[in-house]
């Protein structure tokens, strides 16, 4: 059964624990990748400053190398809103899964799981399906 577009998920955060755990690891590594890009940027600014003779040269390379630092600070949250999204996909319908098969468990009541158009976990809800089809015979 798929759910219509009124069910959505409201909240990006569903499993906080393991969607930050995700995002912390992204995270990391691209905070590590961005810190040795600006050290190496750093590196050669300052071997190359010395050499550059007008002052106006000075400030345009420290620019530049400003601006690079800002981008990636902001590829970096892009990526982090990128990834929170994404693990949402994933644990949204976990969630939902382990919510209502404890549910069928307590109550005995088997039914059909529900799928959403964008649930990554969709073949596996329509084997759980299938087995509540035969469990319900």
């Amino acid at each position: 059964m798929n759910w219509k577009g009124e069910e959505r998920r409201k909240k990006l955060l569903i499993e906080r624990k393991i969607q930050l755990q995700y995002l912390t690891l992204i995270f990391a590594a691209f905070a590590v990748i961005l810190i040795l890009i600006e050290f190496h940027l750093y590196s050669f600014l300052k071997s190359i400053l010395p050499r550059v003779q007008f002052a106006a040269d000075h400030s345009y390379i420290l620019g530049l190398g400003i601006t690079v630092m800002i981008e990636m600070l902001l590829i970096i949250f892009v990526i982090g809103y990128i990834t929170v999204v994404h693990s949402h996909r994933i644990v949204g319908p976990l969630s939902r899964l382990t919510r209502e098969l404890d549910e069928m468990s307590l109550t005995g009541k088997y039914h059909h799981l529900k799928l959403r158009k964008k649930d990554l976990m969709a073949g596996l809800i329509e084997r759980i399906n299938l087995l509540v089809d035969k469990a319900s015979k």
